[in-house]
């Protein structure tokens, strides 16, 4: 079970369309999540990066 989300994007202009596929993925489960604005992403193409922590099952 995924329990939490961090989102790190490059432009803040593109939250409304993260934050919508956030939404259409994990709207049922609803992990505590976290949105930061950055300077720069490893690769210039790069907008988003996702890191998720989970509980796997036993």
């Amino acid at each position: 079970m995924i329990f939490r989300i961090l989102i790190s994007i490059f432009l803040i202009s593109i939250f409304e369309d993260v934050a919508k596929a956030h939404n259409a993925v994990f709207h049922e489960i609803k992990p505590a999540t976290s949105l930061l604005e950055i300077k720069s992403l490893v690769h210039p193409d790069m907008l988003v990066e996702i890191e998720a922590t989970a509980i796997v099952g036993e």
